[in-house]
């Protein structure tokens, strides 16, 4: 057997790719010990070892729709391997390298974590995570960063990198919002510049250079609820990338400036993990002024903050030895003045019996009981700010439920609006769900339209960027919540639908245009004109769902259409609409000299139930050609006839499954069969006693068709 030469590096990789990609699907339908799995296995191994020995660094990079090895794409026309790439590229690969120290264990566990579902691998912390977890060597992981964006195909229209949102997003939002606070000004963006954090932190100390101590209490606020609202990100990039920007924005805050903020964050309970990715990013300079200050008793930070503060001292070489024994020095003496603070006699004498105990493991211990944090932390929780939001439009609602006065309505407008903007901006769809069901169902129209008219221009693009970015789970609140608020949508809807390559992403678009309704429609009917064509026909399929039949001037045109799809497509349409004009067009098209043609009419008149037209299906299924009968055509005008349930058809099918044909014979029995299959669209009392002929004195094919047929229709009525 003559084999593919694999010499060159491209095609060995290639080669490589594809032996993976066959084993993952041997893995899909197989366990690990079937012979079929470990001879991919084998073979696998092999390629790999021929690949070291040829001193080749098998580095893949991974784009949403194929691979790319030494900056050249690996098989573009391999639709599987397109497959496979978009499969990786969901769990967030950006490039995977394989070295000789990959083993079957870590190849089969990297592989059935990719076989796994997209948001097991996001929810565990990324793909780095959890081939961690999983102990996986042999295989190096680059993971998509904040910075990456998809590579396209050079076919792909070059204008989706206009598109792309770096997921850099949450620290340009927090920037967006630092910048308003401070200047007093609505901006919806920052330039890419001013949202670096050291230019963002540069702007901030020249604004509050002069400002009251106020005003920097805010900043502080803000960046602890940052701080805060960061430690619930699934995502381990985001969020890590997260604390770099903001450990460089601290970095190059004023000192005093600084000082404050870190007072305020370091307060904050945070898991070990996260405050250490963010004390990491802090500089040398801040870290030895906070270790001065606690030393010098300037300020306080808790035991677990200054723990962490200690280490990167010590391990960056800022401190002395000596200064970090002075430090554990300082600390011990704090525990024994507490303690002589509460000696046994004056402890007793002014703290209740009953208090003592709890209040002495909170003083010896550094975190607090479980208990008393369970309680704090429902303290903590009913103060967050969800709670406080969902708090005031509760109020809000009650107020607007009890007829207030004209002047404070549009103050309870603009705070609903604002709530669900704040739902949208934490993901909450369930909670802005539930807010828009109370705000505008079932209400009057002026009521629901000033609420809706206040909120911002970005709401819509912002709901829209969720479809993608939160994935299908998300996708059914989604499209409630587009439904409740209604036309702000119909326009984004449709430039979507338009540009969408995911072809699920883009039904999910179609569907939430029919669930507007007719409103949805006014918006369609510009489109018509477009010069693409399947613009114009997906257009043609809303509005044909919408049942606009007032916009049947303006579908008509497209009957003459230069494209043969957008042709039928906008016949359907009509005849959906039950359009006069096209049904005559249809009747002319029946008689057409192209079969194509023929056979497209007699398929659309299934939407039409017009007396005239069924005559005509009527005559061209009775009419009798020995020489020239069309199969296709046949069982066409039989379908539609029973998709009608047509009772004057039924005639016609029992004479022609009487009738004997010794010319083409085996085309006639076939014909009969289709007959058979069709009558299980009637009634059962209509075909019955058809069916129960076909059985009697039929052939031994149309029997036992029609013996199953009339078997499925009794247990059906049963």
């Amino acid at each position: 057997m003559q084999h593919q030469d694999t010499t060159d590096p491209v095609a060995r990789a290639e080669d490589i790719l594809n032996t993976m990609f066959l084993l993952c699907k041997h893995l899909s339908l197989y366990s690990e010990g079937n012979t079929v799995v470990e001879t991919t296995t084998a073979l696998f191994f092999d390629k790999i070892a021929q690949a070291q020995q040829q001193q080749i660094e098998l580095l893949f990079t991974v784009s949403k729709k194929g691979f790319f090895f030494a900056g050249e794409k690996l098989n573009p026309k391999h639709q599987l391997f397109s497959r496979f790439a978009r499969q990786l590229f969901q769990h967030g690969m950006s490039s995977f390298t394989l070295s000789d120290e990959l083993t079957r264990p870590s190849l089969y566990a990297f592989l059935r974590l990719i076989l796994g579902k997209t948001a097991d691998t996001w929810d565990e912390g990324g793909l780095g995570a959890c081939l961690q977890n999983r102990g996986v060597v042999g295989i190096t992981v680059t993971e998509m960063s904040e910075n990456d964006f998809r590579l396209l195909n050079t076919d792909a229209d070059q204008d989706q990198i206009d598109d792309l949102r770096a997921s850099e997003d949450l620290w340009n939002r927090f920037a967006v919002s630092v910048f308003n606070s401070l200047t007093g000004i609505e901006l919806e963006a920052l330039a890419s510049g001013e949202t670096a954090p050291r230019s963002l932190a540069e702007k901030v100390n020249e604004i509050l250079a002069d400002c009251s101590d106020e005003q920097k209490t805010a900043l502080t606020r803000d960046l602890a609820e940052y701080v805060a609202s960061m430690q619930r990100e699934k995502i381990k990039t985001a969020k890590t990338a997260a604390l770099l920007n903001l450990a460089d924005f601290v970095n190059t805050l004023d000192q005093d400036l600084r000082n404050t903020v870190f007072n305020g964050i370091s307060n904050l309970q945070m898991a070990t993990e996260y405050a250490e990715d963010f004390f990491n990013g802090l500089s040398d300079q801040v870290i030895l002024d906070v270790f001065r200050q606690s030393t010098e008793q300037q300020s306080y930070a808790p035991p677990v903050v200054m723990s962490l503060i200690s280490k990167l001292a010590s391990t960056r070489k800022l401190v002395s030895d000596e200064e970090l024994e002075q430090h554990s020095r300082y600390q011990q003496e704090s525990a024994k003045k507490i303690r002589e603070l509460f000696r046994p006699d004056e402890f007793e004498k002014y703290v209740p019996s009953r208090y003592q105990q709890a209040l002495m493991q909170v003083l010896t211990n550094q975190q607090t009981p479980p208990g008393l944090n369970k309680k704090l932390q429902e303290l903590k929780q009913s103060l967050e700010d969800f709670e406080m939001e969902a708090q005031m439009t509760r109020l809000t609602l009650h107020l607007l439920e009890n007829d207030p006065d004209d002047i404070y309505l549009e103050g309870l407008h603009v705070q609903l609006a604002n709530a669900m903007q704040f739902h949208l901006d934490h993901g909450n769809y369930v909670a802005l769900l539930d807010l828009c069901r109370t705000c505008l169902a079932n209400k009057d129209a002026p009521k629901t339209q000033a609420i809706i008219a206040l909120l911002p221009k970005t709401f819509t693009e912002q709901v829209l960027r969720d479809v993608s970015r939160l994935g299908r789970d998300t996708h059914p609140l989604i499209a409630k919540v587009i439904a409740q608020i209604g036309a702000p949508f119909a326009r984004p809807l449709i430039d979507l639908t338009i540009q969408e390559d995911d072809r699920s992403i883009r039904f999910f678009y179609l569907n939430c245009l029919k669930k507007m309704g007719i409103q949805a429609a006014d918006y369609a009917v510009p489109f018509l004109g477009d010069d693409r064509w399947f613009v114009q026909r997906n257009m043609l399929i809303l509005l044909g769902e919408l049942g606009a039949r007032d916009k049947l001037p303006q579908i008509r045109p497209l009957l003459h259409s230069g494209h043969a799809k957008v042709r039928q497509e906008a016949l359907k349409t009509c005849l959906m609409l039950r359009d006069d004009e096209s049904l005559k067009k249809l009747v002319s098209t029946l008689s057409s000299g192209n079969r194509q043609d023929v056979l497209h009419a007699i398929t659309m008149s299934q939407l039409s139930t017009n007396p005239q037209l069924s005559a005509i299906l009527l005559k061209m299924l009775k009419k009798k050609e020995l020489f020239s009968f069309d199969f296709d055509i046949k069982k066409a005008l039989v379908q539609t006839l029973a998709e009608q349930k047509n009772p004057q058809a039924l005639v016609v099918f029992s004479e022609m499954l009487r009738a004997t044909h010794f010319f083409k014979a085996s085309l006639y029995n076939r014909f009969k069969i289709e007959i058979v299959k069709a009558l299980g669209r009637y009634p059962a009392a209509q075909v019955s006693t058809l069916l129960r002929q076909q059985i009697d004195h039929g052939t031994e094919e149309t029997a036992s068709q029609a013996r199953s047929l009339l078997k499925k229709m009794t247990q059906e009525e049963s």
